[in-house]
């Protein structure tokens, strides 16, 4: 080997390092809001909730689409729904979908869809993972404060 040769190589080895953490510091980034989406094919996106991820309130945005529990609830699941702290339920395309908080992170903990992926996808709070419910047309969004509106 040259001289040459071991400069390259340390400096292909320094950018693909410096690229590896570049990358592991954006997924770690938390963002402030997660945003609960539903994709109606006519009206496109309609925002259904706002999730604080610091403290895990909410503002609802679209109660027609936001699921509360009356006491008559096949599953047990549905019956904490808006009764338990940090336990969200949103109507979609096959029925409700259940979100859940817990320590600065959303995941979707029941839904109904074919082989439930939506469940197994487990906690985001990163912007550059979002949840998505394809066969409910539901989709969680993490946006930080200094990103612009959803709906602008």
């Amino acid at each position: 080997m040259k001289k040459n040769d071991i400069i390259l190589i340390i400096v292909i080895a320094f950018i693909a390092l410096s690229s590896f953490v570049t990358i592991l510091l954006l997924q770690r980034s938390s963002g402030d809001t997660a945003v609960v989406t539903y994709h109606d094919p006519s009206e496109g996106d309609i925002q259904i909730l706002e999730i604080n991820l610091s403290d895990g309130s909410y503002t609802i945005i679209n109660e027609s689409l936001v699921y509360f529990a009356n006491g008559s609830e096949e599953k047990e699941v549905y019956k904490r729904c808006f009764t338990e702290d940090y336990i969200y339920c949103v109507l979609g395309e096959l029925g409700i979908v259940v979100i859940e908080y817990d320590n600065n992170r959303v995941r979707v903990i029941e839904e109904t869809s074919p082989q439930n992926i939506c469940q197994i996808q487990g906690y985001t709070n990163s912007p550059l993972k979002p949840l998505t419910c394809l066969p409910n047309y539901i989709t969680i969004i993490v946006r930080t404060d200094d990103e612009l509106d959803f709906n602008s």
